[in-house]
């Protein structure tokens, strides 16, 4: 378990599946709100927020459970209207070689959940990335990783679609961290 403060109104609390298994809990049970799951994620949201100086127990407060790669879940709490989940158009990033595309989605894999696809035209690999469910300052986290380690293209992505051979139909980020991360 790891966990990271982003300012005074946001937290994220990164569970393995390790971790998981230790509380003796399933993403399918804390998805369907079970009374055990329900206790077992406020013990360890407290432990967390206390060693973080986050106040969980504000009013206000949004938690926001996003199942990541490998059975991992990342657990996003905020204090603020800023927590709103957003769903934003896809934007298209180009990589040179195929290492730096895989480091992005290193980087980036629970920054937010995405609906992804890759592409190749011209020895490039086109990355297109659409937020589906994420808070907005994740979102920002997640372009400026990708951003790190390619670019933004200057194709659209109807042209590459179009032009480019698709290699990953869906979830590339998370095709890619299975077969080449490890």
């Amino acid at each position: 378990m790891r966990y990271r403060v982003i300012d005074n109104k946001r937290l994220n609390v990164y569970l393995t599946r390790q971790d998981l298994q230790k509380e003796n809990v399933s993403i399918q049970d804390i998805v369907n709100g079970t009374p055990e799951s329900v206790v077992k994620i406020k013990k360890i949201f407290s432990v967390v927020s206390g060693i973080a100086e986050f106040d969980i127990t504000s009013a206000g407060v949004n938690i926001v459970l996003m199942p990541i790669v490998d059975g991992d879940l990342l657990i996003s709490a905020c204090v603020s209207d800023e927590c709103i989940l957003t769903e934003k158009e896809s934007e298209l990033f180009v990589y040179d070689d195929f290492e730096n595309l895989a480091y992005a989605c290193l980087k980036a894999q629970d920054k937010c959940i995405v609906i992804s696809s890759l592409y190749i035209l011209t020895k490039k690999y086109y990355l297109s990335v659409k937020a589906k469910k994420c808070l907005e300052s994740s979102y920002y986290d997640l372009v400026s990783v990708l951003y790190e380690f390619g670019e933004k293209s200057k194709y659209s992505e109807l042209f590459i679609k179009e032009h480019g051979k698709n290699v990953i139909k869906n979830s590339a980020i998370e095709t890619i961290l299975e077969y080449f991360s490890k």
